[in-house]
């Protein structure tokens, strides 16, 4: 094991080398590999996408999982204060999607957010996808 490391350390150029070359070779052998990880490490691949969209905008991340947010803000969604269908699809386009999970950063990464599960709250897929409509409803109304 001390021997492989060693040697991965001295020959670190040849590795990239030959992983990209591979890549580049086996497209669709990849695509298909990392289409397979991501469904059976859901939770994993999530942490993974929020910790790299935080990062890409500067913002402090803490890991959290989706049933510490659950825990911590209970099942109903913070907009319009509904049960959220806890088995419904969770990713917009597929059917059942309006009533599933969102986590949903109450003050937007792009706002200056941070991606800590003091700043989400479980929403309905289709409240997050609305609420800026709703924002701005309330703010002509004020």
């Amino acid at each position: 094991m001390a021997y492989d490391s060693k040697y991965y350390v001295l020959n670190k150029e040849k590795y990239k080398e030959h992983n990209t070359k591979y890549r580049e070779q086996n497209k669709e052998k990849e695509k298909a590999r990392h289409k397979i990880y991501r469904e059976q490490n859901k939770e994993k691949h999530a942490e993974y996408e929020r910790k790299r969209r935080a990062l890409k905008r500067n913002a402090n991340h803490v890991f959290y999982s989706t049933e510490e947010v659950i825990e911590k803000w209970g099942s109903d969604c913070y907009l319009c204060s509904l049960p959220i269908d806890l088995k419904a699809e969770r990713r917009t386009g597929r059917e059942g999607w309006e009533t599933g999970l969102h986590v949903d950063h109450v003050i937007p990464l792009a706002n200056g957010g941070e991606d800590t599960i003091e700043n989400v709250r479980p929403a309905h897929g289709i409240c997050n996808s609305k609420k800026n409509k709703y924002d701005t409803i309330v703010m002509i109304g004020a």
